[in-house]
């Protein structure tokens, strides 16, 4: 729904990419629909289903005003990255584009886990940078601002749009009427504006500081065993 830019340009590029998804979105008691949805969606925008991890956790269920807990949360997506060695993993801002809770919770967990120094070498972390409700909703009309105020970001071209169009329709059970208007105007379906997530000097509790130092070298043991078995030629998130 917001990334389409983003993921068409990289795989325009000849990029990898996979999708994590952390809930299947059963707040409305349709959690097996909204997954097919999400299967034809990414099908739709060029996305291996291959490379879709969809995951049904009972601490992390959809809700928009339940917040995640950080820990629950690193504990899925920390072993995803060291298992793929991403080069780039994009998520949402600490706004998280709607308000929406549970975005914001991936967003703080990925910064958490920034803050810490875990994540795998040679990755680096972007979010989606939220707009303002008035540009949210001018589509194009944002683009030369954006242009002149963003260092990192994404444009699609009419096929493009077009296919974000299609992509949208296959979430059926989520379309009604201000997501029509959604499709029309709203910039995300246009631009995306990417801002890169750096370590912030926050300290940590003792408590839990010892365990997350450990996890990465745990991590490494179990990547190394599962690269063995899966030899040469393993996809990569660029």
């Amino acid at each position: 729904m917001f990334f389409s830019p983003t993921i068409q340009s990289l795989l325009n590029s000849g990029h990898f990419v996979h999708l994590l998804c952390l809930s299947n979105g059963n707040f409305n008691g349709l959690g097996k629909t909204r997954s097919l949805e999400l299967f034809n969606s990414c099908e739709a925008l060029g996305i291996p289903l291959r490379n879709v991890y969809l995951f049904n956790h009972s601490d992390l269920q959809d809700h928009p005003e339940h917040p995640w807990k950080l820990k629950n949360v690193e504990k899925i997506i920390l072993p995803v990255m060291y298992y793929l060695q991403p080069h780039l993993v994009i998520t949402f801002d600490n706004y998280g584009v709607s308000g929406h809770s549970n975005h914001i919770s991936i967003h703080d967990a990925l910064q958490s886990l920034s803050n810490k120094g875990i994540l795998p070498n040679n990755l680096r972390a972007f979010h989606l940078k939220s707009s303002s409700i008035f540009r949210k909703y001018v589509s194009i009309l944002d683009l030369p601002l954006t242009i002149l105020t963003s260092q990192y970001l994404s444009v699609v071209s009419p096929w493009g749009l077009l296919k974000g169009w299609w992509a949208m329709l296959n979430h059926w059970s989520q379309f009604v009427w201000f997501r029509a208007l959604y499709i029309v105007f709203s910039r995300y379906m246009l631009i995306n504006t990417l801002e890169e997530i750096l370590p912030q000097d926050i300290s940590m509790s003792s408590t839990d500081d010892e365990e997350e130092q450990n996890l990465p070298n745990k991590l490494k043991v179990a990547d190394r065993r599962t690269k063995m078995r899966r030899g040469k030629g393993s996809s990569r998130v660029e």
